[in-house]
């Protein structure tokens, strides 16, 4: 960390990791307190922003480029190469809209999400859990284009503190039953890479 003020660039991470040092920094300093509540803001409304996926000719001549760029210059793709394997998903659809906050909680039951990703597509129900207080996340991913998935599939769901894993079937299948409500996040892992979905909010989080 620099001496004085931290750089907007650790600010930001301070949002991920908590950094005691940064954390007491930011109590004390009304300037930087000030920088990570508008960070905050932004943050949760890129997340909320629901940005529709990029052209499919867009992505593959993005890609196309990436890929002439790292046969030319050494060390190249190993420097994007974990960026080109995250990829995060867009939201597309909702059987619950306007929101519950609008329409009622139990509007849509179970509701019903559907996510994309220039290859791939994520079907996830959400219903209310056997036992008061839990919800359950059913899933189903899709190829866009032929008729299997790729072996060995696993999907990764957490919410606070808790984290659940559960393999895919051979049909794409993943549930998570039974999971404390609140803000849910998806990581779906397959065939070298991690599809990531979220924040998928079951409606605690406005429930007076």
């Amino acid at each position: 960390m620099t001496i004085g003020h931290p750089s907007w660039e650790e600010l930001v991470r301070h949002l991920e990791t908590g950094e005691p040092d940064l954390r007491e920094h930011t109590r004390r300093c009304s300037r930087c307190d000030g920088i990570v509540k508008s960070a905050t803001l932004l943050l949760e409304g890129l997340r909320n922003a629901r940005l529709p996926m990029p052209p499919r000719h867009l992505v593959e001549a993005t890609l196309a480029r990436v890929t002439a760029e790292a046969s030319r210059r050494p060390g190249f793709a190993a420097k994007l190469g974990s960026a080109l394997r995250e990829i995060g998903a867009a939201l597309v659809a909702d059987s619950r809209v306007p929101s519950h906050a609008l329409r009622g909680a139990a509007t849509a039951v179970p509701r019903m999400l559907l996510y994309e990703t220039d290859r791939h597509r994520i079907a996830i129900s959400i219903a209310g859990g056997n036992t008061p207080g839990t919800t359950d996340l059913l899933g189903q991913v899709s190829p866009k284009t032929g008729a299997s998935l790729e072996p060995g599939g696993r999907a990764t769901l957490s919410c606070g503190t808790e984290s659940l894993e559960d393999s895919l079937t051979e049909f794409g299948e993943f549930a998570f039953r039974g999971v404390a409500r609140g803000v849910h996040r998806i990581a779906v892992e397959l065939g070298g890479d991690v599809i990531r979905v979220g924040d998928i909010d079951d409606g605690a989080s406005s429930e007076p």
